[in-house]
């Protein structure tokens, strides 16, 4: 799993052919379908919604490269961005099928929140593009395809129809899921990521495209304002993280000398202290610095908040049972690595900290779980937690968090 080159090459290779049928079946269903009156034309219409984002995920994901984000304009990169989050955007928002509340108002209330539920999935394939994961991307179309399959029947569909598709597609991709999960967390052998932050040119705010995540203006504001300080100030801040990682596993009796990798957080915009604190912990602790997440402002928190609950009402009891089972292989299978897992550095941005710690509202129309999903999601939570705990145990590991706050910073508060 962890040999991010092979594991990615094989299961690409596997899925290359279905893959590239699904982009044809795309494609007819985006452009060439026919146009339907009546009962069926709002199911088309959401199907060829569906399929042209899709599509465009396929055409982003052929054609990033480190020559293309080299060569792109600040234009063409903007424009990509918004081709991928126009469907959750805010302005566009109040007027799509990812969201229940306009989904439920042109599909209807028995199957809407559902058919925006399968939106709310495949948003999932911005992610999977940047990374070149097509078999991911597969997956994704296959459920879609199949849904279509059944929406495009003569007749009213019914939302058990829709469900049942929707659970037996999450059953059966439950171990992979899993996989993948893990896979992106914890790979400690994919330096892709991270030497991409580290050879970037830190000098040009373009780059921040190339890095998988939506830019906002206020990502861009942090990078002008880190690029504005010393090197002798970027050198402090990213050795008071190495300082107090280290601290961490003295203060706890924790033997030092038994890990040999860090996870490492950072916010968007802060890619030249991230880069100093990569070199300082190879050069100083001698540990191997492993980016676990690039944190962000979400592009539309209402969307995440109206599907944060989507599969804890379409998962059934076999899905956690799979699940939990594929997890576990998982990290049995790669206990050594998980081993030498050292624990977390992050660094923080308060204003940004506060943004993602906001609880918004699903809207009315959004899936809520009864008493029984909602029980067996957190059973299912807890045992995976036992689980990662098992294979990588806190009291094993430091935690170290450095709150960035830059004297220049407009956002602060006097």
């Amino acid at each position: 799993m962890f040999d991010d080159q092979n594991y990615y090459k094989l299961l690409n290779t596997r899925s290359e052919q279905r893959y590239q049928r699904e982009i044809e079946q795309l494609r007819w269903i985006a452009a060439e379908m026919k146009a339907h009156k009546g009962p069926k034309e709002s199911r088309m219409r959401y199907a060829r919604s569906v399929a042209q984002f899709l599509l465009i995920c396929t055409e982003m994901e052929a054609k990033w490269n480190d020559e293309y984000f080299r060569s792109a304009s600040k234009e063409q990169l903007a424009q990509d961005q918004m081709a991928l989050y126009s469907e959750i955007e805010p302005s566009h928002y109040p007027k799509s099928v990812w969201n229940p509340a306009f989904a439920v108002k042109v599909m209807g209330a028995e199957s809407g929140a559902l058919l925006s539920a399968v939106c709310g999935m495949m948003q999932r394939n911005v992610d999977y593009a940047y990374r070149h994961m097509r078999f991911a991307m597969h997956s994704n179309h296959e459920l879609f395809l199949d849904l279509f399959q059944l929406l495009n029947l003569d007749r009213k569909i019914h939302r058990d129809e829709i469900e049942e598709l929707i659970s037996n597609h999450l059953t059966q991709k439950a171990r992979e899921m899993m996989s993948i999960h893990t896979h992106l967390i914890y790979d400690f052998q994919n330096a892709a990521l991270r030497e991409r932050v580290e050879t970037m040119d830190l000098s040009d705010p373009l780059n921040l495209y190339s890095l998988g995540q939506p830019v906002s203006q206020e990502a861009l504001e942090r990078y002008d304002l880190v690029q504005a300080l010393s090197e002798d100030e970027v050198h402090d801040m990213a050795d008071q993280l190495v300082q107090a990682y280290r601290r961490g596993f003295f203060q706890g009796g924790r033997d030092i000398l038994a890990k040999k990798v860090v996870s490492i957080r950072y916010p968007l915009g802060l890619e030249r202290i991230a880069a100093e604190a990569f070199r300082l912990f190879r050069e100083e602790i001698h540990y191997v610095p492993h980016l676990k997440a690039i944190d962000h402002e979400p592009v539309n928190p209402q969307f995440i908040a109206d599907h944060r609950d989507d599969r804890d009402v379409l998962a059934s009891g076999e899905f956690y049972e799979i699940a939990l089972q594929g997890l576990d292989k998982e990290l049995q299978d790669n206990h050594d690595m998980m081993d030498i897992h050292g624990g977390e550095a992050v660094f923080s941005w308060p204003a940004l900290e506060e943004i993602l710690s906001e609880n918004t509202e699903p809207c009315e129309e959004a899936l809520v779980p009864n008493e029984e999903q909602r029980a067996m999601a957190r059973t299912f939570q807890e045992e995976a937690q036992a689980l990662f705990e098992k294979h990588m145990p806190d009291n094993s590991m430091s935690y170290a968090n450095y709150p960035v706050c830059l004297k220049n910073d407009p956002t602060k508060e006097e």
